[in-house]
């Protein structure tokens, strides 16, 4: 199951650009995580990005017509902490919102939110999942430390590829 997790990073970046491989890891980061089952909602996966529309744009596109355990995703592009909203299942966390992250990862605090982050830090700041860049490739690193405090669960295939932090 772990190889068809993700594509290969050195085809992905040759094929793609940040972006797009960027959103294709989200989507599969929400096949790979369990949220508690009594905060798990019956309607459609949201997918809150706040400060990359860029990215927004991308997982909107990537997951047009897709669904995870027979539940559709639907991803909204937010500018504000404001209008994240009371239930996302995954809140991606810009780069540009590295002044704002420990306000934000207190209001998330004890919530089953998966947060994502794309900036050098945010992994050891309290962010479940970051992605990083090494040797031109998009990686990601893990910090089980904050999912076990949003009370969720990370697949052993999800963990094998990333680097752990926390």
């Amino acid at each position: 199951m772990a190889a068809s997790l993700l594509f290969a990073p050195s085809r992905a970046t040759a094929q793609f650009d940040d972006r797009q491989v960027k959103a294709a890891f989200v989507l599969n980061f929400l096949k790979f995580v369990t949220w508690p089952t009594t905060d798990a909602p019956a309607g459609p996966i949201e997918v809150v990005v706040l400060g990359a529309d860029d990215l927004a744009k991308a997982v909107a596109e990537a997951s047009a017509g897709q669904q995870i355990g027979g539940r559709p995703i639907v991803v909204r592009s937010v500018r504000r902490p404001g209008e994240i909203g009371a239930s996302p299942q995954l809140l991606f966390i810009g780069a540009s919102e590295r002044d704002r992250l420990p306000v934000l990862l207190r209001q998330l605090e004890g919530r089953p939110v998966l947060t994502v982050g794309d900036a050098t830090g945010y992994g050891s700041a309290g962010v479940v999942l970051n992605f990083y860049t090494s040797d031109t490739r998009i990686r990601f690193e893990a910090n089980t430390t904050a999912a076990a405090r949003a009370g969720l669960q990370i697949s052993s295939h999800l963990l094998r590829l990333a680097r752990i932090v926390g």
